[in-house]
């Protein structure tokens, strides 16, 4: 099915092969109905800096997008998504991203490790209804938005923390050493005090 997909234009060939030396591959209307893996395989893709996959009839992308190191664009717009790739923060460089028309509803807290991201466009999508609802986060204030994460990544972290301080082997181990229950039940107080306060920022 990929590989009927990459032959079924001359444009898609075209495109592919030109982008070895452009380091951008146009790939929008291409009535591709799957993601095109197989241009993962090419080597020197992990120098692509733009890749348009929109207004095809894409509907997952994969985690293995996670290749093209190099990618500052990435296009996705007017394609039945409904999720982020996973291991999209391992595309550090990505400054822009367009999911509008798509039919994402959330947005991973991972997003918001990439430092030079300052353009995400999600008009007419499900996360621009849920974003203004539930968070008062505007249609495309990219701030708004990484602030929203960025709280929700630390309580995240935060949360795992504690999770594996309680469950972990060194407090099992510890647990029964004289004087430490007073300093565990501190610093337990400490995470849980500051687990409360994100839950009220976010």
């Amino acid at each position: 099915m990929i590989k009927l997909s990459l032959e079924k234009t001359e444009k898609v060939r075209e495109e592919i092969k030109n982008s070895l030396f452009t380091n951008v591959m146009m790939l929008g209307h291409c009535c591709l109905k799957s993601f095109p893996e197989q241009i993962l395989k090419q080597e020197y893709v992990v120098n692509l800096r733009r890749l348009d996959l929109s207004s095809n009839c894409i509907a997952v992308i994969p985690s293995s997008i996670s290749v093209l190191i190099s990618l500052r664009e990435l296009w996705l717009s007017n394609n039945p998504i409904e999720k982020f790739p996973s291991k999209i923060d391992q595309l550090k460089k990505l400054e822009l991203i367009d999911i509008s028309n798509t039919k994402i509803s959330e947005v991973p807290t991972e997003l918001s490790l990439l430092d030079h991201l300052y353009d995400l466009d999600w008009r007419s999508t499900p996360l621009s209804t849920s974003l203004s609802k539930q968070h008062g986060v505007a249609e495309n204030d990219i701030f708004g938005l990484r602030k929203l994460l960025t709280d929700q990544h630390t309580r995240r972290t935060l949360e795992t923390e504690l999770f594996d301080f309680l469950s972990g082997e060194h407090y099992l181990l510890d647990a029964d050493r004289p004087g430490i229950k007073g300093d565990i039940k501190a610093l337990v107080e400490v995470r849980i005090h500051m687990l409360c306060m994100w839950r009220c920022l976010v």
